[in-house]
């Protein structure tokens, strides 16, 4: 499937690994994005990993390169949140070191970065905001980060 400026859902299973676009509805088969529009053409997230995935969940960047160096291939930076402002507006927010994660990305190419959503204990996307409207704000957000994330984990 091509990475053609789709945000990908990484699905990971003990058997095998499963990339698609999702629109965060029931059919998991619509693209979340006009890929016809320029402005989604502008990033392209890094390829999942040929080999073996080693998948490693990190909120401090202090251990991370050691990580990456005995063979992680695949960051998830927990976490980034769908919650709404103070004014009712949807909006996506992190205390992550986005300074720290653009480092480590500059460093060590071949590993893909994902942005986790939420965890156990996280807020949880409040109800009235489709899916489309998700992927939207997570794409500017995202953007707005230097596109340091190639994914989600939700």
């Amino acid at each position: 499937m091509s990475h053609l400026r789709r945000l990908s859902c990484l699905l990971l299973t003990a058997h095998k690994t499963v990339l698609f676009a999702s629109s965060f509805d029931a059919s998991f088969s619509k693209p979340m994005h006009d890929i016809t529009n320029p402005i989604h053409h502008s990033w392209t997230p890094r390829p999942i990993p040929s080999d073996t995935l080693i998948i490693g969940y990190a909120h401090d960047s202090g251990k991370v390169e050691q990580a990456i160096s005995s063979g992680v291939n695949v960051v998830c930076w927990s976490f980034v949140n769908m919650v709404n402002s103070a004014g009712g507006d949807p909006v996506i927010t992190t205390d992550l070191n986005v300074t720290a994660i653009r480092s480590i990305r500059e460093k060590f190419k071949s590993v893909l970065h994902i942005a986790a959503i939420g965890g156990w204990n996280g807020p949880h996307p409040p109800p009235g905001t489709s899916g489309k409207k998700w992927c939207d704000l997570f794409v500017d957000f995202n953007r707005e980060l230097g596109n340091i994330f190639d994914g989600i984990d939700w």
